[in-house]
């Protein structure tokens, strides 16, 4: 059986499309499906990625992109250490 990586763990399907913030932190869950591909704003995207150090940071970023984050077609999954 095939290892998943860490975007599949994630349930990011292959021919989907990702947004993530911080767009650099984008290497902790490379290597994409096959055919994924990463859009400028989470109401594009099929699965929106946030990446947080903290609860402070995730709720500043939850705050900033409340709107476009509510979209009832992106599968939104919150995780951090703190």
């Amino acid at each position: 059986m095939a290892t998943k990586s860490i975007a599949e763990k994630r349930g990011i399907k292959p021919d989907t499309t990702v947004w993530y913030s911080p767009a650099e932190r984008i290497e902790l869950i490379e290597p994409m499906p096959e055919r994924g591909r990463r859009v400028e704003g989470p109401e594009q995207a099929a699965t929106a990625v946030v990446f947080v150090d903290d609860s402070t940071s995730a709720r500043k970023i939850i705050a900033g992109e409340a709107t476009r984050l509510a979209a009832e077609t992106i599968r939104n999954e919150y995780y951090y250490d703190e």
